[in-house]
């Protein structure tokens, strides 16, 4: 993530070039369009991931909770035993 200052800097150097214009400016456009559909599949993939690993997660409590249940009742049966 860029700072506020880097931001604006850019955007005063933007400011300063000439306009581009014909098709120059169609494969900016294109390369920019390129670039923003590729961020975009990349924190989808991400975001993705982040689901998939708190479902993992849920998963994993859900089997450590049985398997404490499944402790204390062997552990009620050695009591007995002993």
């Amino acid at each position: 993530m860029v700072s506020d200052e880097e931001l604006k800097t850019h955007i005063e150097q933007v400011e300063r070039e000439p306009s581009v214009s014909g098709p120059e400016l169609a494969d900016r456009l294109d390369e920019m369009e390129s670039t923003a559909r590729c961020v975009h599949d990349e924190l989808a993939r991400r975001v993705e991931r982040v689901d998939a690993g708190s479902a993992d997660e849920a998963a994993l409590a859900d089997l450590a909770d049985r398997l404490d249940g499944i402790e204390a009742r062997l552990d009620d049966l050695e009591s007995r035993l002993d």
